[in-house]
């Protein structure tokens, strides 16, 4: 289960400012219910949050394009 939730969650801070902005300013908050390992929670955050804007902002961009065909 836990594969699933990794993507789950980062396909949510993809898309989901608010979410994305929670996860590092509450993780414990953000990461509620996931059934995540210790290790797995550690990798999800250690990711910078400006590293994780870059990618939704760029993922955005690509989404806007696609729509706009």
């Amino acid at each position: 289960m836990s594969q699933q939730a990794l993507e789950a969650i980062i396909g949510r801070a993809m898309l989901d400012t608010h979410f994305r902005e929670l996860l590092f300013a509450d993780p414990d908050q953000a990461l509620a219910g996931y059934d995540l390992t210790r290790e797995e929670r550690a990798v999800l955050l250690s990711v910078d949050a400006e590293t994780l804007d870059a990618l939704a902002e760029r993922l955005g961009m690509h989404m806007a394009r696609k729509g706009g065909r």
